[in-house]
């Protein structure tokens, strides 16, 4: 396999081939985070949402023996508060609700020994942002989207445009909190777009939305929030254009500290998403 992708990078110059900024036999170790947060299967759901509004958006979940049991998202929590179908799960213990209740179970794990082409397949194959990292079953590290990404060092000769997803779902700055919440759980969004009149004016995330929910202590009514998405989302809105080449995206997320950006065209136009997941499908 190493040899078929040293001969489509002397073909195809520079691309985005992992073999063009690392070697593609290092062990995913190489890359993944060695520090990780994790939490126990009975630990509480507000135990991780704890994690979460200090910025970790997604937490592996083991068992005793620091076996892989799942993976914890914010929007886990979101859907389970309200947003979405795991609702029907919240009972008189609302937040005191067991991990393990509103966790996924789907989870691959990669192993210790697995190179960064072997990773990359998997992150491809699963669309998930993160995967445990483990060595027989245990948890050991956490490899995630912006690890294999931010090995892009230097320029690809790749444009955005010919990665991006298309026009994306966006949010109208008038929607209730509430309402761009059950769009988040509804789909695959991470980072919804706001717009008003069709001009983007700020991105929001379910972390925002949980932050705003925590401020006013009001993280069991989340069906009662109608506050206009406007007044919580980000207006601080960092934007890629068509044509520029991926690694200038890469390094912008960096800076910025984001899984995604709108694309818009010369005349403020939005054309599209470009996400770490994108830049993930056109890696090989």
């Amino acid at each position: 396999m190493f040899e078929f992708l040293r001969k489509k990078q002397q073909a195809g110059g520079c691309g985005l081939f992992v073999s063009n900024f690392m070697d593609p036999q290092e062990s995913v170790l190489k890359i993944a985070s060695k520090e990780v947060i994790f939490c126990g299967e009975e630990d509480r759901v507000i135990d991780a949402l704890a994690y979460m509004l200090g910025g970790i958006r997604r937490i592996p979940v083991v068992g005793e023996s620091m076996e892989i049991k799942g993976i914890v998202s914010s929007t886990d929590v979101l859907d389970f508060i309200g947003g979405g179908d795991k609702h029907k799960l919240f009972t008189n213990t609302g937040l005191s609700a067991t991990i393990k209740k509103i966790m996924s179970q789907d989870v691959q794990c990669v192993l210790e020994s697995d190179s960064l082409p072997v990773a990359l397949e998997i992150f491809k194959a699963s669309g998930k942002p993160i995967h445990p990292v483990a060595s027989q079953r245990k948890l050991s590290a956490v490899v995630s989207e912006s690890d294999l990404v931010n090995i892009i060092s230097k320029p690809t000769g790749v444009r955005v445009s010919s990665i991006m997803s298309g026009k994306p779902i966006t949010a109208q700055e008038s929607q209730s909190v509430y309402d761009v919440a059950r769009m988040m759980c509804r789909g695959p969004y991470r980072r919804l777009p706001v717009a008003k009149n069709g001009i983007v004016t700020g991105i929001v995330t379910p972390h925002d939305i949980l932050a705003h929910l925590n401020r006013k202590e009001a993280l069991n009514m989340l069906n009662f929030e109608h506050t206009p998405v406007k007044e919580i989302m980000n207006k601080d809105v960092a934007f890629a254009s068509p044509g520029m080449d991926v690694h200038e995206v890469v390094r912008e997320m960096k800076a910025k500290k984001v899984s995604g950006m709108p694309v818009m065209d010369e005349d403020m136009n939005l054309v599209g998403m470009i996400t770490k997941k994108d830049i993930i499908r056109a890696m090989s």
